[in-house]
């Protein structure tokens, strides 16, 4: 079955920390309010995102690519995240954890932020290395963000977050986050918050501190302004770039997903505005044009370096 360049139709997600800016600004239209999460690209069961018509999981080989058959799963989660709140104290175990305690992919992730209020940030990773022992009496104590470094974010910052790193995206920040395709979260801290059922959010502490680095953090190694053109992160699931406006791209062996996150173009002369994601099947030529910023993002060939 052959498929040309597709409209991505979102999963949506709903947390106590979400915000109205994707609706507003993103085109996004849920059934609830608040929106937290919009999962573009998204294969995870009972979560899906569809290609026009079709669950993602429905598309084969022909239009995903030999890099996803190589690793025999779908491997890659494209979303926007609107954080009118504080996200939890968070952090994601690797593949060898996950896959052990959770019959899961581990979740390495990337950040690209599309806006930041005034003073908006993110905590990652620690300041200093830290033991278990201290992590767990921080917790305890509701002092755990001051073990972790506070980052002020700008529109165009992208960060790297492997796995294993504490980490929390901070209030007023909205992001575009490319990521493994995994849904498994350990909450370290949560503020004290309470949900809609009136009751404490579920922490996840010993596995959190089980699955996370206790090393200091390389935070210059990590961040990134990428601009047009310009690869800004790398893992074995997937490889993101800002697409350069007027430049022809085509992956022979992997799908790409193409998220708008600023202005307006086209997309091989169809338009394509902020909030729009396309799915372009493997070895489909697509060329960028306009005043719009897009991430692309796809799976890297193992065959190729």
């Amino acid at each position: 079955m052959s498929m040309n360049i597709t409209r991505l139709f979102p999963y949506y997600k709903s947390a106590l920390w979400g915000g109205d800016k994707l609706v507003e600004n993103y085109g996004k239209t849920p059934s609830f309010s608040p929106l937290a999460e919009s999962w573009e690209l998204s294969a995870i069961k009972g979560k899906e995102s569809f290609v026009g018509t079709l669950p993602l999981s429905a598309l084969g080989s022909e239009q995903t690519g030999g890099a996803v058959s190589d690793l025999g799963f779908f491997p890659m989660l494209v979303k926007f995240i609107d954080a009118a709140l504080d996200l939890s104290v968070q952090v994601h175990p690797d593949d060898e954890y996950a896959r052990a305690h959770e019959n899961s992919l581990g979740k390495t992730e990337c950040w690209y932020v599309v806006e930041a209020r005034a003073g908006a940030g993110i905590y990652l990773g620690l300041k200093r290395d830290c033991t278990e022992e201290e992590i767990a009496a921080a917790v305890r104590n509701g002092s755990v963000l001051s073990l972790l470094s506070f980052v002020p974010v700008a529109a165009g910052d992208a960060f790297f977050v492997p796995a294993g790193v504490p980490h929390a995206i901070g209030k007023g920040c909205l992001i575009c986050e490319i990521q493994q395709s995994s849904d498994v979260t350990y909450r370290l801290y949560d503020y004290d918050r309470v949900g809609a059922d009136g009751k404490k959010r579920e922490l996840h502490i010993d596995k959190a501190l089980s699955a996370m680095s206790h090393g200091a953090f390389d935070l210059c190694a990590n961040r990134f302004h990428p601009k047009e053109g310009e690869e800004y992160a790398r893992s074995k699931y997937f490889a993101c770039f800002v697409a350069k406006s007027g430049e022809e791209y085509k992956f022979e062996r992997s799908f790409c997903c193409v998220t708008a996150v600023e202005g307006e173009g086209t997309l091989n002369g169809e338009k394509i505005s902020r909030g729009d994601s396309f799915f372009v099947p493997a070895g489909e030529k697509f060329c960028i044009s306009g005043a719009v910023k897009a991430l692309c993002a796809y799976v890297p060939d193992k065959e190729k370096p």
